[in-house]
């Protein structure tokens, strides 16, 4: 008999011996009493005792509040059930960290502009998001990077399509360091000199000689598109960087490491400096300009993949995140939005 059953009898009801035994917990589960009302034993004949305790105190307090409980569960049922809406398309996104902040903020515009489809952000990577994508566990890769050519050949053997790419950005990769350094510009070469394998730049010194200290690198995780994308535009297709930097997985904690780490440097979007960072300006071919400059070198397009041709409530994710109001949140968060004539209507 359910404690729901049990609840409904009539006053004078009798209940066979095996119900009479009541179990009380302390609240902090340390110890336990038994309360037993009536006999608690069968005799020899076999023949199970009754007893009427529908009189006793604890037994009536226990039968209206299960009146109670079942009262409130059924009306919270019905009320849930009346005001319930059906689930709506979940659209699943994960890849470039760079991207999250964009991401998530893109997540809650959408919420408000189509409260029927749920976005479901992350950022585990760029190459994550690609392999997900292959694997078909979500629908849409966000991607600092290009997608490789050994990346679209497994989507193509498993789906049967190509990848398709699209453009919702643009960034900036920053070198950030401390802000008591006193280094305002770096050059390209010098920054080969610092991160690439063979470099010969380990102390403050070799770059500008009123500074000493040995130079702490910070880099990105390899799965980071951000990595790949400034080890190939700073050290040269084919060279990896040099040994013993401090790896971080994500674009924020590069920074975090930088603002408490006096003597170091390292490289992230653009879209997470913090006061207590500075970012340096980059001479390439031309002169020195800071990140915000449109002649700044390490500059980079914030990529979308999905299999095939976007289709649907992804595609009008898709255009929504390019269209005037994506783009206004992706320069709030300060990065390089699309031209005019580039976003979608």
């Amino acid at each position: 008999m359910s404690l729901g059953e049990l609840a409904l009898l009539p006053p004078t009801t009798s209940l066979p011996t095996p119900l009479l035994p009541f179990r009380l917990l302390s609240s902090q589960n340390k110890c336990d009493e038994t309360v037993t009302f009536g006999p608690s034993t069968i005799p020899s004949n076999g023949v199970e005792p009754t007893a009427d305790f529908t009189n006793h105190e604890f037994y009536q307090t226990m039968k209206h509040l299960m009146k109670f409980l079942i009262t409130g569960v059924a009306l919270s049922l019905a009320l849930t059930s009346c005001g319930r809406k059906e689930t709506g398309t979940t659209i699943k996104v994960n890849g470039s960290d760079t991207m999250l902040q964009v991401g998530l903020q893109w997540q809650a515009g959408y919420k408000e502009a189509k409260p029927d489809i749920i976005v479901s952000m992350n950022g585990e990577g760029s190459g994550v998001g690609i392999k997900q994508l292959i694997n078909g566990e979500i629908g849409l890769a966000h991607s600092s990077r290009q997608i490789k050519e050994s990346e679209s050949k497994q989507v193509k053997e498993k789906h049967g399509k190509d990848p398709v790419e699209t453009v919702f950005g643009y960034d900036r990769i920053a070198v950030y360091v401390h802000k008591d350094n006193p280094l305002d510009e770096i050059t390209m070469e010098q920054l080969k000199g610092i991160f690439a394998e063979g470099g010969t730049l380990e102390d403050w010194s070799q770059v500008n000689p009123s500074m000493s200290g040995k130079v702490e690198r910070c880099s990105r995780s390899n799965v980071s598109g951000t990595y790949v994308f400034f080890r190939e535009a700073v050290c040269g297709k084919g060279t990896e960087f040099k040994k013993g930097a401090t790896t971080m997985t994500g674009s924020a904690a590069v920074v975090d490491f930088v603002k408490t780490h006096p003597k170091s440097i390292g490289y992230s979007g653009m879209g997470y400096k913090t006061d207590d960072v500075k970012w340096l300006k980059v001479k390439g071919e031309s002169e020195a300009v800071d990140p915000t400059g449109d002649a700044y070198p390490i500059s980079r397009k914030l990529y979308g993949y999905t299999i095939g041709e976007p289709e649907g409530p992804v595609k009008e994710y898709i255009d929504w995140c390019r269209s005037d109001a994506g783009q206004k949140i992706l320069e709030g968060e300060k990065f390089v939005p699309l031209a005019p004539e580039e976003r979608s209507n």
